[in-house]
């Protein structure tokens, strides 16, 4: 009996997850079709318009503009935020929607469109013909598809479901994801799941941790406390001293998280975010870590933490160089 029932529920998920996976190859090949006919239309218009090119100041990109539009607009003396907001280049998809493109190379053919109804941003979707790349950043649903058609790649569908952006307008905070192998097997991870601890909690004990637990996990590393100075065992006054030289990172990163800082120091919380990186991760056994990289005082600090209890599990240390 209770035989039957395990090949019941393993019938049951094995066809939820072939359901699952041709939902989200539909999907994604449903996207990337409409998102080629836009982008031929596009090129399509810069090919049979008189357009110009310009490289916006701010983003550094390229993007064209009709001419006629930009020197009607230049002729009535507008200012220079109306002619460049009405002269872009639009192809209208929907009642007041409508895409806009922009390349930082135009010899790398990596294409970027900008989707916005009503005047406000909705997605991103992005294609490299070359690399047979396409994604696509949906602001609306929050998730980002992506899709890889080269045999190199390992999972040719990709989709991942996130909580929120953050100050800076980029995805946070993975809530789910599925992938599709190129043998058609899925993979999925329910992150809301599997890391319970939260990151601000995470950045919050970890000095704590660190100055517990770091000893035995450096006993096996070759540890030089700067350059210059000798290879030496690792004890609890190192243990103190790179301790201290992490928690200003540390709880800088904490206070990006926790949104302290003021909306004037945006550029400070995106850098922090990059001196301090934390990520979700799953090793080769599918087992849940939180990923915490530092890199300070010329080291570079790489640990893996257990995503419930916030433990240390493993550590990489070594110095960098210029």
């Amino acid at each position: 009996m209770k035989k039957s029932i395990y090949i019941a529920l393993l019938f049951l998920s094995c066809l939820l997850n072939a359901q699952n996976r041709d939902d989200l190859k539909l999907r994604i090949e449903t996207e990337k079709s409409e998102f080629e006919k836009v982008q031929s239309r596009y090129f399509d218009l810069v090919i049979n318009s008189e357009t110009l090119l310009f490289k916006d100041k701010k983003d550094g990109r390229y993007s064209y503009y009709s001419k006629a539009k930009y020197d009607s607009l230049t002729r009535n003396q507008s200012n220079d935020s109306m002619i460049v907001k009405n002269s872009i280049l639009k192809i209208p998809v929907g009642k007041n929607e409508y895409y806009i493109m922009k390349t930082g190379n135009l010899r790398t053919e990596n294409y970027e469109f900008y989707k916005y109804k009503e005047d406000k941003l909705v997605s991103i979707e992005r294609s490299n013909s070359v690399s047979q790349l396409y994604s696509k950043d949906n602001f609306v649903e929050l998730t980002k598809d992506s899709f890889c058609g080269s045999s190199q790649c390992l999972y040719p569908y990709t989709s991942v479901k996130y909580a929120q952006l953050d100050n800076g307008k980029q995805f946070s905070n993975v809530l789910y994801s599925m992938q599709v192998s190129q043998q058609d097997m899925v993979s999925e991870h329910f992150y809301d799941k599997d890391f319970p601890l939260d990151q601000k909690t995470l950045l919050k004990i970890f000095i704590s941790k660190f100055r517990k637990q770091a000893l035995p996990l450096m006993k096996q590393i070759k540890y030089i406390r700067q350059h210059g100075s000798t290879y030496k065992t690792f004890d609890s006054k190192d243990a103190a001293y790179e301790a201290d030289l992490l928690q200003p990172k540390i709880m800088a990163r904490y206070r990006a998280e926790s949104e302290i800082d003021d909306v004037k120091n945006s550029n400070f919380n995106l850098n922090i975010r990059r001196e301090v990186e934390l990520r979700k991760e799953y090793d080769s056994s599918d087992h849940p870590y939180y990923k915490l990289s530092v890199s300070i005082d010329m080291k570079s600090w790489k640990f893996k933490i257990n995503s419930a209890s916030g433990d240390l599990e493993e550590i990489e240390y070594f110095l960098l160089y210029e």
